[in-house]
């Protein structure tokens, strides 16, 4: 069996898991397995599912129009099946050419890990997942999704003097979107606003979950210093030797709780600061 076909089949396993119902498994429990056998076959092969690129991806910018850490935003255009324009996000990794071959392997796995997981989450509160593009030199992958033109929350809010009860339905989507990637078992890890983008009908959609994990790759690379949004980070991240002795340093589901509480603070001073409230 060539390649393509064992990630073909694995992911043809996952799209058709069985019926809340079965007796035999639970839906969660087999999606879970059958994730992970995806990720494992991809990371032995060192491809992703074919089904997941994405061709003739234009760029709409020579550099790019956010840049991170970890990873360099693009913004670009494909054509859908539909044969409809689409505008895209591109988010490249950023790999240096300093690093070791095994360092750059460390990293694209991580890449092929969280591509998988995002491919698999539809929420509407969830930043929707295109793909993966090759466009990039040097064999850098991008992972493609929906481009969000009215930006992040606060500046959506603040462009648009928006009422506290706007905020409020603002927030709300923010718990549909954690709840949603908790139930998944997927902690998002670098929870803040501007991780949080608008879409086309006003609705908040979370993006970078689960790319802390980049973070922590790239620092356990270069530093024994924890990297990610500080001001949003739970104190047990912050300080674990005071607040969790003995055990490893991780982003967890309840520290996820801390950052969006922290979120709020973010999004109600917002509301108050800038604009009359109604």
């Amino acid at each position: 069996m060539q390649p393509h076909c064992l990630t073909l089949v694995s992911e043809q396993i996952v799209d058709s898991r069985p019926p809340n119902n079965s007796k035999l498994w639970l839906d969660r429990v087999f999606l879970g397995r059958a994730q992970h056998l995806l990720q494992l076959l991809a990371n032995l092969l060192g491809i992703l599912p074919e089904a997941l690129h994405v061709p003739d991806v234009i760029l709409l910018s020579e550099r790019p129009v956010k840049s991170g850490g970890f990873a360099d935003i693009f913004h670009g255009q494909y054509t859908n099946q539909a044969g409809e324009k689409v505008e895209v996000a591109l988010k490249v990794l950023r790999i240096f050419s300093s690093q070791a071959d095994s360092e750059r392997r460390v990293l694209q796995e991580k890449f092929a890990q969280e591509a998988l997981s995002w491919s698999h989450l539809h929420h509407v509160n969830i930043v929707p997942f295109i793909g993966v593009n090759s466009t990039f030199p040097d064999q850098t992958m991008a992972m493609v999704s929906l481009w969000m033109a009215q930006g992040s929350v606060l500046a959506y809010m603040t462009d648009r003097s928006l009422s506290s009860r706007s905020a409020i339905l603002l927030i709300h989507d923010v718990i549909q979107g954690v709840s949603y990637l908790h139930a998944m078992n997927i902690v998002h890890g670098d929870l803040c606003g501007r991780n949080i983008l608008i879409n086309q009908d006003g609705r908040a959609c979370l993006s970078d979950f689960g790319l802390a994990g980049f973070i922590e790759v790239q620092t356990s690379i270069k530093t024994s210093i924890r990297s990610g949004s500080g001001k949003w980070m739970a104190p047990e991240l912050l300080l674990p030797e005071v607040y969790r002795p003995n055990h490893p340093f991780q982003r967890t589901a309840e520290s996820d709780v801390w950052a969006f509480a922290c979120v709020v603070c973010e999004v109600i001073f917002s509301c108050f600061s800038s604009k009359e409230v109604t």
